[in-house]
């Protein structure tokens, strides 16, 4: 979505012919995002399926200079998931398997210290039963590897706008996700 008003006009045409709106506004998805917490400025943290955008906006208007894309999202994490139970299962599976068990803990060492992850069993299609423990937070960390993971490259975005805004920015961070457990763990994100 980082190309959304290439083809607006065209949008526009076809919109007005075909349905006669007596009016229409165009924005992006991150912008109607942030506006939606009642602020125009911050950065929007969009994670889905195959890459997670984030989009730096001040004023009502997105900086394009210092938008990113990163190659993760929710597949990497179900693929994770597959590697740390060392099992060969259908995408679709797995997808199930991380939306039901992954949480991701504001301290790793801690939570593997308190046994806070308690096995839990999922039955496969075949009916065959796998155990689900700890694999259930270690799927999540491709989101916070280092240089490529979500805190890094957030503080790297912020870093690229002016000085005078980052503190907005880092104030106002919205997360827009697929990924349900990433909602209960924002804190995980900040790093400045």
């Amino acid at each position: 979505m980082l190309c959304l008003f290439n083809n607006s006009e065209k949008l526009a045409m076809l919109l007005f012919e075909t349905f006669t709106p007596p009016r229409a506004f165009m924005a992006s998805p991150s912008l109607l995002s942030l506006l939606a917490t009642g602020n125009s400025t911050g950065l929007v943290v969009d994670s889905g399926h195959t890459h997670t955008t984030c989009v730096p906006i001040y004023g009502g208007f997105p900086l394009a200079h210092a938008t990113r894309s990163l190659p993760v999202g929710g597949r990497d994490i179900a693929s994770h998931l597959g590697s740390t139970l060392q099992v060969s299962l259908a995408e679709n599976t797995l997808l199930d398997m991380k939306e039901k068990f992954c949480r991701v803990a504001l301290d790793q060492f801690q939570a593997m210290k308190q046994k806070e992850w308690e096995e839990q069993q999922y039955t496969l299609p075949d009916g065959q039963v796998l155990s689900i423990g700890m694999e259930a937070l270690y799927a999540p960390e491709p989101l916070f590897a280092p240089f490529l993971g979500l805190g890094s490259s957030v503080s790297r975005i912020i870093d690229l706008v002016d000085k005078t805004v980052q503190n907005d920015l880092w104030r106002g961070i919205v997360l827009v996700s697929s990924l349900h457990f990433l909602n209960q763990s924002w804190h995980c994100l900040h790093v400045g």
